[in-house]
């Protein structure tokens, strides 16, 4: 298309012309909508909100609450990431007894099939948490609506089992340390007073001064001292190597159960060091988000990799932390054995009875101090047990839902209408983007410089084509569909040649023009139908009109006049015959299939005349540029009013452009949408390679969907512009419309 600015009429005339595909696209959007809507399974909703209140994680004591309040908790995020979790899903899967209660909840044991329904009950759940509010809301879909509220209940209820369930874990950990560390002072205990009492039995009790009994006292509890740095180193050494154990062995430490979990170490040092504990509960966090995972991905995807990677950086931290301890604890081991030989140089003096019998009354003093101390905090995590608080709370149980959440056929009905419509305008846009023709009056007068001396709109018979094809068609039938000026005169096509005759006959009188030359650029644009009627409605004017058939290769004026072929222009050219000889009239037409009727239905033909193409030569372009034609047109003038030539398209053959040369005029005839705009400005710039002197353009076959409301208008303005200066004197005509 030519680049020109796009009015509000154009679009009306490109959605006018395509508006079949745009109702095509949308029927097709819709009904594709409505069926996939129909096809697809219904699915249901439902959802339960569950209350996280991280201030009751444990009601114990402030050791054991220190101990229990890791950041895992404070984190609604990994929280709501539990719920999706393999041992959360597998008491689900219980509750709705899609798996027996003997099943093992540890990952390790559980077969394929056991997976399979787990992964299918994660696929049909989704989580979303509201951190200001604590909250997180469990949704579940599935076929049926009852089906749907007992999942969400039941992974409801199944969560909240194991967030509780966890909790009590930590605590009896914490229990079972310190009832160990109980059970072993109790038996050192009991073998210090055992040896106090030996002692005292069998030997005389020493009477001891306050400096000796200083001074062993001092002794002892270095020992002690020295002794428990020692037991810390040990339990330092141990610990340590424990963890640098766990890094390579991952199937080890990959336990899902709730009890007896690996993953759940915690260390004897958590109660007098924030930084161990900080750090024991990050790998208790992470152990746990891992072994959820681990439920959905083998041990080599990039999901459980990086959070091997983030285990093991803290395992390693734990580490250096532990080795600071024992540096520290190193340090002061180093000083108090300094202080413990100062000491024992003073015992040298103290008779050895009083210092064995000392050293013993002090051991005894200070484990029945350690006992009396765990004793204390066997109680406190005892207390502690007792009074773990459920953090979550069940806010909103499920309800059936009453309808699918994918049967809303109103809104597929929208977006099939939406986006067909959308469719079928960028189609139709696109089409019109990629139609290299000529659409419009304005694109031709800017495109080939000419003006537009008339629009033919697309005739009765091309409209109803299919309309004659369903019935018998009679002999009359071609001819009256083509020559509308004379057989269907009241037509809006006729009085569109009218117009054009209007504005030739304009030429006529201004520049005394008598021969025109019909052509196009290439075949089947309507060139031979145009100047038929053209030359029909100037007879019906009452000039002496004569059409000479020139297209000389593929002729078509004959047909459409229903005359037989005879002698004609190649006959006259090679002076075999005389042109008066050759000339048909209205009595001709008679003789042919037109009938009388059809001759004396609208007056005019008296005054048409019409010399035939004769025999097909075989040199037709040598024939039409030889000195004899130029000498018969001089010849047909003073016999004639106007004579109108029918030429073969300018591109193909070379007949028009030898023609063009020995005319008044030319007039391009041009069918609308059909030939590129690349064609038509060729077939002009041939013509002005000759000089050739072209009229103008007249627009054929415009479909009323292309024109419209601007054809209307500019036939009107047109036919009144040509009659307005039929009108005038010779002075003050200007040109033709």
């Amino acid at each position: 298309m030519a680049q020109y600015d796009f009015k509000i009429t154009d679009f009306e005339r490109i959605f006018r012309k395509g508006y079949r595909i745009i109702i095509a696209t949308v029927a097709a959007s819709l009904t594709m909508s409505v069926v996939l809507v129909k096809l697809q399974p219904l699915n249901y909703r439902a959802s339960t909100v569950i209350k996280y209140d991280s201030k009751n994680v444990l009601s114990g004591l402030d050791n054991e609450a220190a101990l229990m309040s890791y950041d895992y908790f404070d984190d609604i995020e990994k929280v709501a990431n539990d719920v999706t979790g393999y041992p959360v899903l597998l008491r689900a899967a219980q509750k709705l007894d899609l798996v027996a209660d003997t099943v093992s909840n540890d990952i390790r044991n559980a077969t394929d099939s056991i997976q399979a329904i787990v992964q299918a009950l994660a696929d049909r759940i989704t989580t979303l948490s509201n951190a200001s509010a604590n909250t997180i809301t469990l949704t579940a879909t599935a076929r049926n609506p009852v089906e749907a509220r007992d999942l969400a209940n039941a992974v409801a209820y199944a969560f909240k089992e194991f967030s509780f369930e966890r909790k009590k874990i930590q605590v009896l950990k914490t229990k079972s340390f310190i009832q160990k560390q109980l059970e072993r002072i109790q038996n050192e205990l009991f073998e210090v007073e055992t040896e106090l009492i030996e002692f005292e039995e069998s030997k005389r009790l020493p009477s001891m001064g306050a400096n000796a009994s200083r001074i062993i006292s001092r002794s002892d509890r270095l020992d002690e001292n020295i002794e428990e740095i020692d037991n810390r180193l040990a339990v330092i050494a141990a610990q340590r190597r424990q963890l640098l154990a766990r890094i390579p062995d991952r199937q080890a430490d990959s336990s899902a159960g709730p009890a007896g979990r690996n993953f759940t170490w915690v260390s004897e040092f958590i109660d007098d060091d924030p930084g161990l504990a900080q750090l024991n509960d990050r790998l208790i966090s992470q152990q746990i988000e891992r072994d959820n995972q681990l439920a959905y991905y083998k041990a080599d995807h990039p999901v459980i990799t990086s959070l091997n990677a983030s285990i093991d950086e803290t395992v390693q931290r734990l580490v250096r932390e532990l080795d600071k301890k024992a540096a520290s604890l190193g340090a002061r081991k180093q000083s108090l054995a300094g202080k413990r030989r100062q000491v024992v140089d003073e015992l040298r003096d103290i008779p050895r009875n009083e210092i064995d019998y000392l050293r013993l009354k002090r051991r005894h003093t200070v484990k029945e101090e350690i006992y009396t101390m765990f004793s204390k905090r066997l109680q406190e995590a005892s207390i502690a047990e007792a009074g773990i608080i459920d953090d979550m709370e069940i806010i909103a149980l499920a309800k059936i839902p009453r309808r699918p959440v994918n049967d809303d056929l109103f809104k597929a009905i929208g977006i099939g209408l939406f986006i067909g419509l959308i469719v079928g305008i960028l189609i139709v846009i696109l089409q019109e983007l990629l139609d290299t023709s000529i659409g419009t009056i304005e694109d031709v007068e800017q495109t080939m410089k000419l003006p537009v001396i008339a629009v033919i709109p697309q005739l009765q018979h091309t409209r109803d084509r299919k309309k004659f094809s369903l019935r018998k068609e009679s002999h009359h039938e071609p001819k009256q569909s083509s020559l509308v000026t004379h057989f269907n005169p009241k037509e809006f096509s006729a009085e569109a040649f009218r117009i054009l005759r209007t504005n030739i006959d304009f030429y006529c009188q201004e520049n005394k023009y008598q021969t025109y030359l019909f052509t196009s650029s290439t075949m089947s644009e309507g060139k031979s139908t145009t100047i038929s009627n053209l030359s029909i409605a100037f007879a019906q004017q009452g000039k002496k009109t004569l059409l000479l058939e020139c297209n000389l290769r593929r002729p078509s004026l004959e047909k459409i006049f229903g005359i037989s072929r005879g002698a004609g222009i190649s006959d006259i050219l090679i002076e075999k015959v005389t042109w008066e000889s050759c000339v048909m009239t209205v009595t001709d037409l008679a003789l042919g299939t037109m009938q009388v009727g059809d001759i004396l239905s609208t007056p005019g033909l008296q005054n048409f005349y019409f010399i035939p193409h004769g025999h097909k030569p075989t040199n037709p372009t040598e024939l039409l540029s030889s000195a004899r034609m130029k000498q018969l047109l001089k010849t047909l003038k003073e016999d004639f009013d106007i004579i109108f030539i029918d030429a073969p398209p300018v591109l193909p053959v070379a007949d028009s452009i030898v023609l063009s040369k020995i005319v008044d005029s030319v007039v391009l005839v041009y069918k609308v949408g059909t030939v590129p705009k690349k064609t038509f400005l060729l077939c002009k710039e041939r013509l002005d390679a000759v000089q050739a002197n072209i009229l103008g353009v007249v627009l054929n076959g415009l479909k009323p969907q292309s024109g419209g409301s601007s054809y209307s208008k500019y036939a009107a303005k047109a036919y009144k512009e040509a009659e307005g200066r039929h009108k005038k004197p010779a002075s003050q005509q200007s040109g033709p419309t």
